[in-house]
């Protein structure tokens, strides 16, 4: 069996891979928390309360991320292997050495290209039927 050893332990690959193909076939809304923890990684790693005030930002405050939504988030999200956390010696410079730091991995950069590419639909769809005329009614 393949195994990786990063982030938060030992991952079955097949598990990420079934996971994945799950998440295609059946189109599943990815959650607003997990859109905006993902948003926010995009950039690059980042801790707890960076992802909490870049989701506020993000969403202009309509998504606030209390600390058992957040970590219970990003736990979800390591589990499916679509964030990481990132080993101390792969950490960014200037912490105080207590913060947990996240990235995005490759399978959570194609899911969250993904969503965003069913959300641009839904959004064509609904200004195409809004901007229409109704007829007959």
């Amino acid at each position: 069996m393949v195994r990786s050893e990063q982030g938060f332990g030992s991952i079955d690959i097949y598990y990420v891979l079934i996971v994945s193909v799950v998440y295609l076939l059946l189109e599943i809304c990815v959650k607003p928390n997990w859109l905006y923890i993902l948003l926010a990684l995009a950039p690059g790693p980042r801790y707890g309360t960076a992802i909490q005030d870049d989701a506020r930002r993000l969403s202009d405050g309509t998504v606030r991320l209390w600390p058992a939504t957040l970590y219970g988030s990003l736990e979800e999200l390591a589990r499916l292997a679509w964030i990481e956390e990132l080993a101390e010696t792969d950490r960014p410079d200037g912490g105080s050495g207590r913060e947990r730091f996240y990235r995005i991995t490759a399978a959570g950069r194609e899911l969250l290209e993904a969503e965003c590419a069913r959300l641009e639909a839904i959004a064509r769809t609904a200004r195409s039927r809004l901007s229409a005329q109704v007829s007959g009614a």
